[in-house]
């Protein structure tokens, strides 16, 4: 069953469209991670009581959580933006999803009625709901895929592993290069 499933990635539709659907994928996280990054750093103080309401860690490494979380969000955001680095960058962002999906499953299993922290200093706060858990998960899986398949269009990956190219098949036998 696992192998019938896996099979579906060795298919010439999926090589031919792979490059386009990691692409895709890129800017799925980059709205995920960077506008939130972004917007927490501006509210900076909201988002300090957001991680605060969570319960989970101590007060003075809540407040250094709430300080350094936006910054690897919109470095995760920039990286997958421009595709560099894409799987280690896949997976830091879904080491953070994993967190994610944690805190939030705890708190709704806690009974615990706050807000998301997701985005913050918006008009209208989000609950955590279950519904957050399933998009959390979908967006796990996606970072699973970046990290399978890193290789897309218009990325800075792309254009290096190009340049390594040329410059392989220009030389191929280094060691044979006079000195």
């Amino acid at each position: 069953m696992v192998s019938k499933f896996l099979s579906i990635f060795s298919h010439p539709a999926h090589q031919r469209l792979q490059p386009w659907l990691t692409l895709g994928l890129r800017g799925v996280m980059v709205y995920y991670f960077l506008m939130p990054g972004v917007e927490k750093l501006q509210h900076a103080k909201d988002f300090a009581s957001t991680v605060q309401a969570y319960h989970m860690l101590p007060p003075n490494i809540a407040s250094i959580y709430a300080g350094c979380l936006p910054w690897l969000e919109i470095l995760i955001g920039l990286y997958l933006l421009v595709g560099l680095f894409t799987r280690i960058t896949a997976a830091a962002c879904g080491g953070l999803l994993l967190s994610f999906i944690i805190a939030l499953s705890v708190v709704l299993i806690r009974g615990d009625a706050i807000e998301c922290g997701c985005y913050v200093g918006g008009s209208a706060p989000e609950p955590v709901t279950w519904w957050l858990v399933g998009r959390d998960v979908f967006l796990f899986a996606g970072c699973a895929y970046l990290f399978f398949f890193p290789q897309s269009k218009l990325s800075v990956d792309h254009w290096l592993n190009q340049e390594e190219t040329k410059a392989s098949t220009e030389n191929p036998h280094p060691e044979d290069s006079p000195e």
